[in-house]
């Protein structure tokens, strides 16, 4: 049993995209690349690739006009924002509900 769905995943081999066969038992899809250890699909959607873009705000840091650096590297700053109900650091847009 299949379950044909058009994706963006493809196969490692031939690139081409990929089928989704199902479980015999409970006949939920398997995940094409193997097995995770997650089961079910939680709050998404769909089974399979759910797509989202999310613009993410960033920066190098600068320091009187010079890239910050530490260890050889550049830092990137990027914007957050501390959610006042759960006290985490988040991305502006993102849904707490998940």
């Amino acid at each position: 049993m299949v379950v044909d769905r058009t994706t963006w995943v493809t196969s490692p081999a031939d690139k081409t995209p990929l089928i989704y066969r199902l479980d015999t038992q409970l006949l939920i899809p398997l995940n094409p690349m193997g097995r995770t250890g997650v089961r079910g699909r939680g709050a998404l959607i769909r089974w399979g690739p759910n797509k989202s873009i999310m613009a993410v705000i960033t920066r190098w840091k600068t320091h009187r006009g010079q890239f910050a650096i530490v260890d050889g590297q550049r830092i990137l700053e990027a914007l957050v924002f501390k959610d006042k109900y759960t006290n985490d650091w988040k991305l502006p847009g993102v849904c707490s509900s998940f």
